[in-house]
């Protein structure tokens, strides 16, 4: 049964770190809005094009699981409804779905967040 992975929690607590983990042991598709908002929009602030590739992303993430394969959503799904609405994506094509949240503390996410600056 394919799996849709959720990855959950604020900037700096790893998501990125857990989901190339994910994507090499699974042989998943690892789907990142940040670095579409980069790469496309370039501008990874402006709110209303981060919605639409979140959606553009989760749609892309249906059908990979519908194929059979394992996908690793990286969006942050900080609100129950967000994580609501992609199990049941997952559920409508009989995949499974895991939610992995991460969280640091404080000191360590200010950390973290200078050293990408």
């Amino acid at each position: 049964m394919p799996v849709l992975h959720l990855m959950c929690g604020l900037p700096c607590t790893g998501k990125t770190t857990l989901a190339l983990q994910l994507e090499a042991e699974h042989r998943a598709l690892r789907l990142c809005p940040d670095a579409w908002m980069a790469r496309i929009v370039r501008d990874g602030w402006d709110a209303e094009r981060r919605v639409a590739v979140e959606a553009m992303q989760l749609e892309i993430a249906e059908r990979v699981l519908e194929l059979g394969n394992d996908v690793i959503l990286e969006g942050g799904f900080w609100h129950r409804a967000e994580r609501d609405h992609a199990r049941a994506c997952a559920a409508r094509v009989g995949a499974a779905c895991r939610v992995h949240f991460l969280d640091a503390p404080l000191e360590v996410l200010i950390r973290r967040a200078k050293d990408r600056a």
